[in-house]
């Protein structure tokens, strides 16, 4: 009966230790899915962020008058600067002209992916990655901070996702209509038309003063989390398989164990039986 006590310890033990097994795949697959949700975790203690400026001239189709000028801000911030991490980009234009009236004004961020504004404690919960391009909307007029008199201030943000580290470069888009001496004048028009094609001007703008930190890119990530989780769900099915597996091998052996005892009991009943009669 030894043996078959051990043999029962042995098939109970596989069968906690794949039930095990099972728990912690089910576990790591539930923990490294990107797209389940989960337990609010500690927020970061520390929060960056940095602050970029340049100045620009805008041509002038006039040749005379006031200068036209083009001033950008462009403030960073997150809890981690790096590529992969949810940071917030803040773009404000103070516009300088008497010469032409801003219809719109709108920012490209190169190398970067916005996402939805989610709690970062959710994070990497999020849709759809998509280029960060967003417009500035006008705040009216004020004493400008690098010119002399008022400007025209603008401004909008975006909550991006860095694919590639170094500086932040930003592409600025202005759509603009001309002075109404220009449209009397063909010379006028003509030379509008050919600085400013669909009466956009458009100016490339690297922020030498923001760094971003190399890193994982929020993509590749998600994807290796994703690839990880379906893995852990795999085993975690393969060992609930075998557990069972072993529980019902167990269970018959245990019944067949059981049958061949009785039947050599009543065996050897019949045989003690007949051992009477003969006597």
């Amino acid at each position: 009966m030894l043996w078959v006590y051990t043999r029962k310890f042995h098939v109970f033990a596989l069968f906690i230790a794949f039930i095990l097994a099972a728990g912690f795949c089910f576990v790591q697959g539930y923990i490294t899915n990107p797209y389940l949700p989960k337990l609010p975790a500690p927020k970061p203690t520390s929060f960056q962020w940095e602050i970029g400026e340049k100045e620009f001239i805008l041509p002038n189709v006039l040749h005379a008058g006031i200068t036209n000028r083009l001033a950008v801000w462009c403030n960073v911030s997150s809890y981690n600067l790096a590529v992969g991490s949810p940071t917030s980009v803040v773009v404000v234009d103070e516009v300088l002209t008497y010469v032409y009236e801003v219809l719109s004004i709108e920012v490209t961020v190169r190398d970067a992916l916005r996402v939805s504004p989610i709690p970062f404690e959710n994070y990497p919960l999020m849709e759809p990655l998509t280029p960060s391009r967003f417009s500035l909307y006008s705040k009216g007029s004020s004493r400008s901070t690098f010119f002399p008199f008022e400007s025209q201030i603008y401004s909008g943000d975006d909550l991006v996702e860095f694919q590639a580290a170094g500086s932040i470069e930003l592409t600025i888009t202005i759509t603009l209509l001309p002075p109404s001496e220009v449209y009397s004048v063909q010379t006028l028009y003509e030379e509008f038309q050919s600085m400013f094609p669909d009466n956009r001007y458009t100016i490339e703008i690297p922020m030498t003063s923001i760094i971003i930190e190399s890193g994982t890119t929020a993509q590749q990530q998600a994807s290796n989390n994703l690839n990880l989780s379906l893995t852990y769900f795999v085993l975690f099915f393969a060992s609930t398989d075998i557990a069972v597996a072993l529980y019902d091998h167990s269970e018959n052996k245990d019944k067949k164990t059981e049958y061949d005892e009785e039947k050599a009991e009543k065996k050897r009943l019949k045989l003690s039986e007949q051992n009477q009669d003969v006597i």
